[in-house]
């Protein structure tokens, strides 16, 4: 039967496919997105667009800061795709290598909870994911960075190449440096990738800091100098904090309230996981690191209860923080998990490594546009695992 326009208008690949190359460096798949050619289909607008602080975005759509989103080339092909929020890779103020190579290696799939967090071990595979439902990958990149340059003018190409109601979102890792402290330099790249033209600046406190190698939102006095500075430097522009999973409730609360106080506007959570990461011998898969960020599929419910729990504290202090929930969506479906937990933009990094079209499978289910390719391959790809 021959098609109509409708049909070949909503064309997109029936399967999942990778655009990120785990068997390449970081560096080498930033390089190759220049010349990443996939279709991009004509995506139904939405007669309601979202708020994002003083912006307008078409869908509550996002990308977090991630392996691909450190080039503007993956950025403009995902920004035709159905995201709207993209937060470019952390920059820092100075260029800083990548752990060594490799950089992400897939792993056995296993659920992760709080209870076995600091006890976990997971294993290497040299088997490709084939299931989205169990897509898993440990990754040992580190807080890389170009020059400050050539970051900048990632930022401004990456800004460059979205369009109307998309937002671009400047990821950030300030260091003591020769001619500043720490936290003049936050305050210093705040600045500078906001004039590079970022809507928004998301602070990265969720990685280790240099002093006592503790995230900065566990050190609330350096994360409020932090986030007072910054916000006094940037006004109007929004700050969000980048947070990983609490040790206990009461500490995620005291953050939360910590960090609204100071002046922060938004929060992110949740970034990988950090675990123990064993190759097939049962020796460390990464080398002389023997644990590294697990992300994909294994964190989705941690995200789903750290998004629950920061709804409630944002409800009961009247924080007015905007939620954005990252980690572990790797179907379609999973976007509304976010939203009904309280996220008020859901994002996808792993995932969306693996199907660019995430995003566009989610919004086409919305407005039941006509998909032609929903055949038994595709529905294969995304069955769910037995109970």
């Amino acid at each position: 039967m021959k098609k109509d326009k409708n049909d070949e208008m909503y064309s997109i690949p029936d399967a999942p496919f990778p655009i990120f190359d785990t068997q390449l460096s970081i560096q080498e798949n930033l390089t190759q997105s220049a010349q990443l050619k996939i279709p991009t289909p004509q995506l139904p607008q939405t007669q309601h667009p979202h708020k994002f602080f003083d912006y307008t975005i078409q869908h509550p759509l996002g990308i977090p800061a991630c392996p691909i989103t450190g080039s503007s080339a993956y950025i403009r092909l995902l920004a035709q795709l159905g995201f709207s929020v993209f937060t470019h890779k952390t920059i820092r103020s100075f260029a800083h290598p990548p752990h060594p190579f490799p950089h992400t290696l897939p792993v056995s799939y296993q659920l992760l909870s709080h209870l076995d967090l600091h006890t976990s071990v997971m294993h290497s595979t040299d088997q490709q994911p084939t299931l989205m439902n169990t897509l898993a990958l440990a990754n040992s990149i580190g807080n890389s960075s170009d020059m400050l340059a050539a970051s900048v003018q990632g930022i401004a190409d990456s800004r460059a190449a979205l369009n109307n109601n998309q937002i671009l979102i400047a990821s950030i890792y300030g260091a003591a440096t020769n001619t500043r402290t720490l936290v003049d330099d936050w305050t210093f790249l705040a600045c500078t990738v906001v004039e590079a033209g970022a809507h928004a600046v998301e602070a990265n406190f969720s990685c280790p800091n240099l002093h006592d190698n503790s995230p900065i939102y566990c050190n609330l006095d350096l994360m409020q100098q932090i986030i007072k500075n910054i916000t006094t430097a940037i006004n109007p522009i929004p700050l969000i904090i980048k947070v990983g999973i609490s040790n206990n409730a009461q500490q995620m609360e005291t953050m939360m309230c910590a960090a609204a106080c100071a002046g922060a506007r938004g929060i992110c959570g949740i970034n990988s996981v950090s675990t123990q990461i064993l190759n097939e011998h049962h020796q460390p898969a990464f080398g002389t690191r023997t644990t590294a960020g697990i992300s994909g599929a294994p964190i989705f419910n941690l995200a789903v209860k750290w998004i629950q729990h920061a709804y409630y504290i944002n409800k009961k202090h009247n924080l007015d923080l905007t939620i954005l929930g990252t980690g572990g969506i790797t179907l379609p479906e999973q976007f509304d998990s976010f939203f009904d937990a309280g996220a008020d933009i859901a994002m996808s990094g792993t995932g969306t490594m693996w199907d660019p079209y995430l995003a566009t499978r989610y919004i086409k289910r919305i407005y039941n546009a006509n998909i032609s390719t929903l055949n038994t391959h595709y529905r294969n790809m995304y069955e769910h695992p037995a109970q």
